[in-house]
């Protein structure tokens, strides 16, 4: 029997929205009362603020989180910069005949830590990783270190379907999910590293 874990989580559809508000509590609160949403999780953040929320309206999924550009130094997200992401999964990508449409996939998970060392993982698409690893180099990037480590992330699913994929993450980072996860442990330098390395890799990719 199989105790591999579903890509998709149970409750959740092709296109999950990840919402960036300006009062995550209330906005649960007005869920509630105009859509009679259902709160199923929330993570509490520094300030009082909420660094995840999820409800359930209908049969659907809704996820969203404070604005945390104060925090990180960052223009604010709600005024125009990134206020929105998708969750696309492989499975409905398949169905929908757009799997071959992507070129590559980069995650990107956990890159905040203050103490910043990222891991070449070794499942990822050896060209790809080295694409990336070496635009960090040019960068003078020394975050992106030489030594290797084996996760599993949610880039196996894309690997499994044939699309190159690279893992960018820190796991090593004490306060993950735990109550002395606060904002003392990130750095806005940190996000600004890897964001660098990303936009200059995907010009390479494009370039490919």
């Amino acid at each position: 029997m199989s105790n591999a874990v579903p890509p998709i989580p149970p409750g959740f559809h092709s296109l999950t929205p990840h919402l960036v508000v300006d009062g995550a509590a209330e906005y649960i609160d007005f869920l509630k009362r105009a859509f009679n949403a259902q709160e199923m999780h929330r993570s509490p953040g520094p300030g009082g603020k909420l660094m995840h929320v999820t409800v359930k309206i209908g049969d659907s999924m809704l996820m969203f989180a404070d604005d945390f550009s104060t925090e990180f130094g960052m223009p604010p997200v709600v005024r125009g910069n990134l206020p929105l992401v998708m969750s696309y999964y492989v499975e409905d990508a398949k169905k929908a005949g757009t799997l071959k449409s992507i070129a590559a996939l980069i995650l990107v998970d956990m890159i905040g830590d203050r103490d910043l060392h990222i891991l070449k993982e070794e499942n990822s698409t050896p060209w790809l990783t080295q694409l990336v690893w070496g635009t960090a180099g040019k960068l003078g990037r020394r975050e992106f270190e030489s030594r290797t480590t084996p996760i599993e992330d949610d880039h196996l699913e894309f690997l499994a379907a044939g699309v190159p994929s690279v893992d960018i993450i820190d796991l090593d980072y004490p306060a993950w999910h735990r109550a002395d996860d606060t904002m003392d442990k990130v750095s806005a330098k940190s996000l600004q590293a890897v964001g660098d390395v990303v936009m200059a890799a995907l010009k390479e990719i494009a370039a490919k």
